[in-house]
């Protein structure tokens, strides 16, 4: 979907709407629970900061790829996320389980590395 429509207009308005999709649809469930958005910009500023500026930043980036390489190529270099988060998750953050997360890591890295190698 992404590819198409990028394909069509500029990445910078195409991540607007669907950012603007997002937050209509998200705006029932905050109105219904008043106090929690204004309690968690209180207590996390700064998470809610960088959330906002890089989630939206890594998907212009994508937009962008789009329209530079093939969809499969795209697609697979995003899986790479899943691998660092692995790592990340047992090593960093002290989660466990290292084995099954680096064989996990493994076979998503497997996969990008058969897209990279298709003809």
């Amino acid at each position: 979907m992404d590819k198409g429509g990028v394909a069509h207009i500029h990445p910078l308005p195409y991540l607007w709407a669907m950012e603007s999709g997002s937050c209509l649809s998200l705006l029932a469930p905050v109105l219904a629970r008043r106090g929690s958005l204004s309690r968690e910009w209180r207590e996390n500023r700064r998470s809610v900061l960088a959330s906002a500026v890089l989630s939206p930043g890594a998907y212009l980036l994508v937009l962008f790829a789009f329209q530079l390489s093939k969809a499969g190529y795209v697609v697979a270099g995003r899986e790479v996320s899943i691998v660092i988060s692995a790592l990340m998750g047992s090593l960093w953050m002290k989660e466990g389980a290292l084995g099954q997360r680096l064989l996990g890591a493994a076979v998503v890295a497997s996969g990008v590395i058969c897209v990279a190698l298709a003809r």
